[in-house]
């Protein structure tokens, strides 16, 4: 293969750091790409990408209105303090720090779900809700992040 000597301004800018580097070698290839299939390949890509953005506030936004479905519902449970614990309707030990319940709902959800799956829709559950609110969280993010801090 001869040598490519580039004659426009902007093509010596970007082939002077390969010349070099081709000086050093043995052998160089050059493959030449069409245009066109590059330009689609692009296209794809970037729609993908603006699905799975798009998908990624959905699932969100999903997961926010649960919480505040979910914050409905726990103004009906009775809370009782117990040390660093409370009580919820009677029997159900909840925890805020680190987050805890002994209920059904709990254990379903966080303690025997694996972890790739515990990070994947889980809310938490309506004890938890119930004592965040009475510790004065109204916003539902801040409530979604008490539960993932028992992810880790």
């Amino acid at each position: 293969m001869g040598k490519v000597t580039p004659r426009r301004p902007y093509m010596v800018k970007v082939c002077a750091p390969v010349l070099l580097a081709a000086a050093e070698l043995e052998a160089l290839a050059v493959v030449h790409t069409r245009t066109k299939s590059i330009r689609q390949i692009d296209r794809a890509a970037r729609r993908a990408g603006r699905i799975a953005s798009a998908r990624a506030v959905t699932v969100k936004q999903k997961r926010v209105g649960k919480v505040v479905a979910a914050m409905e519902r726990a103004r009906g449970v009775q809370l009782r303090r117990d040390g660093d614990a409370y009580i919820a309707d009677g029997y159900v030990r909840v925890r805020i720090d680190p987050p805890e319940c002994s209920c059904r709902g709990w254990e379903l959800r966080w303690r025997s779900v694996p972890l790739a799956g515990k990070r994947a829709k889980r809310v938490p559950c309506i004890h938890l809700v119930a004592v965040a609110v009475s510790a004065g969280m109204s916003d539902p993010a801040e409530i979604l992040s008490i539960a993932n801090r028992a992810l880790g």
